[in-house]
Formats: structure tokens, C-alpha cells, sequence
């Protein structure tokens, strides 16, 4: 077997919201963010650099810093296209992007996001940088793993994992 040794660089604040990615020699063409909540300083570092951001979040009212390369859209990623919610597919219709970061933190809801996806679709983005929540499910044998693994496997399709942690907040 090759070992592979990676660069990988945080971005954002070592607390909650702060997000590792692997190193790489050209900027992302894009980063989409559904989850953004109280913080966006990870995708501060890329408007600061050049990149447009694409932040999603339905239960915020306002972003919690203002960017000229932020675009703010004040929906939840969904599994369908409602007037409260987004897909991913919809978003990536509506920009051209071939390199994209997709840093999704939508807490519990990537299941279902990733399940409708169609998986030629991963395969635009560079890197996807995902906070999977409701571990603890893995303990649910009929399905929760099953869940898990389905996750994983659709996001095995184009991409290999090369960091995992827990959360830093709260009990682990």
C-alpha cells in the first residue's frame, strides 16, 4: 500500500465553525455553504481572497458580517424546491462553477440532502467539507447505520475522506 501524507489547513476559528480542508495550490472557483448560523468566518477567508461565497441559511434574518463576495440566500437547503427551501441542484444551476468548496454544517439534515443529489453532481466540487451529526444513530443497527453508510458511500463516489474529528462543542 502508498501512504498518502496531505496538507491540511483549518479555516476559521479552532472553536465550533471553524473547518479543515486540504491544502491545494489553486483557490476554489466557488464555495457553497448551507448552515451558516452565527458565524461565517470560514467563508470570510475565501471572500477576503477573492472567491465568491454562496451562503445559505432560512433561520437567520441577516449574515453575521457583511462581504461583497457574499451571496446571501435566506432559505434551508431541502430535498425539494419550496418557497422555504432549496435544493443543491437548484443552486448549482443557478452558477457556474467546475471547482467548488461545499462546507455544509445543516445539522442532520445532510442525510436526506445527499440522498437526492444526484451523484454526478458531487463531482463538481473540489472538496466537501461536512459536519455529519446524529452519530450516535450508528447504534441503531436496522437503520441508523444504514443511514450512515449510505451517506458515506454517496460521498465516497468522487471524493476520499482525509480528515475526521469529533465536535469540539458540547459532550462528545
Amino acid at each position: 500500500p502508498i501512504n498518502h501524507f496531505y496538507h491540511l489547513e483549518l479555516i476559521g476559528p479552532r472553536r465550533d465553525s471553524g473547518y479543515v480542508v486540504l491544502s491545494q495550490k489553486e483557490l476554489p472557483d466557488l464555495v457553497i455553504s448551507p448552515g451558516v448560523g452565527n458565524s461565517c468566518e470560514f467563508e470570510l477567508h475565501f471572500a477576503d481572497l477573492g472567491v465568491p461565497c454562496i451562503l445559505i441559511d432560512g433561520t437567520i434574518e441577516n449574515l453575521p458580517k457583511e462581504h461583497k463576495n457574499f451571496n446571501f440566500i435566506k432559505r434551508n437547503l431541502g430535498s425539494t424546491i419550496q418557497e422555504e427551501t432549496c435544493t443543491l441542484s437548484e443552486i448549482a444551476n443557478s452558477y457556474e462553477y467546475s471547482d467548488a468548496f461545499l462546507q455544509i454544517d445543516i445539522e442532520g439534515e445532510e442525510y436526506e440532502i445527499f440522498q437526492t443529489l444526484p451523484k454526478e453532481e458531487l463531482s463538481r466540487f473540489a472538496q466537501i467539507i461536512i459536519e455529519i451529526h446524529g452519530l450516535s444513530r450508528i447504534l441503531d443497527l436496522d437503520y441508523g447505520l444504514l443511514q450512515i453508510q449510505k451517506l458515506l458511500q454517496t460521498l465516497n463516489t468522487y471524493h476520499s475522506p482525509v480528515f475526521a474529528k469529533s465536535n469540539n462543542i458540547g459532550k462528545s
